[in-house]
């Protein structure tokens, strides 16, 4: 399926604001912060859920936390399998990781665990490391560079990673 991209450069143009805007106000305050990134990436959680997040969001920014200890921090928290949020907070930090999302996970041809798998936890772990596994394996293929390319060509001041790149093309072809 070929990218979408127009929605591909809309999804940029937030996706670089939030970016920007991460390292200059303090996400768990500012209010505009929290409406573009539950927009962009379709916060939909009550207000207890985005205030814990956005307070840990800013409080581990710097740092550099791994997918798993943002997943079983919101499953200590809230008894809830937040396996994209999880991703997208790690990814928000780490433009180098990617995210989880029901898209992502489609064109990669993979699946979560069912919601009432007894070991869901550690087997989306497994899935995220699944996801790493086959976006480094796309960013050194023929097709992945040829996207990249293409990507730069059409935004070719993004200054965003490749690992980015490759993200938006994935969420954003449907």
């Amino acid at each position: 399926m070929e990218p979408d991209w127009e929605k591909i450069r809309k999804g940029l143009k937030k996706y670089e604001w939030l970016m920007d805007n991460l390292k200059k106000v303090n996400v768990s305050q500012n209010l505009e912060f929290q409406r573009k990134y539950n927009g962009f990436y379709k916060v939909r959680r009550g207000k207890e859920f985005r205030d814990k997040f956005y307070k840990k969001l800013e409080s581990l920014k710097g740092k550099n936390p791994t997918f798993e200890e943002v997943l079983t921090y919101f499953w200590k928290e809230s008894k809830h399998i937040e396996a994209s949020f999880s991703s997208k907070f790690v990814a928000t930090i780490n433009p180098n990781l990617p995210v989880l999302d029901s898209e992502v996970l489609r064109n990669l041809g993979l699946k979560n665990p069912s919601g009432t798998d007894k070991d869901r936890l550690n087997k989306t772990i497994k899935v995220y490391g699944e996801i790493r596994r086959l976006h480094a394996k796309r960013l050194n293929s023929k097709e992945g560079k040829a996207q990249v390319s293409e990507f730069n060509k059409r935004f070719p001041n993004s200054g965003i990673t490749d690992t980015k790149k490759i993200d938006l093309i994935l969420w954003q072809t449907r």
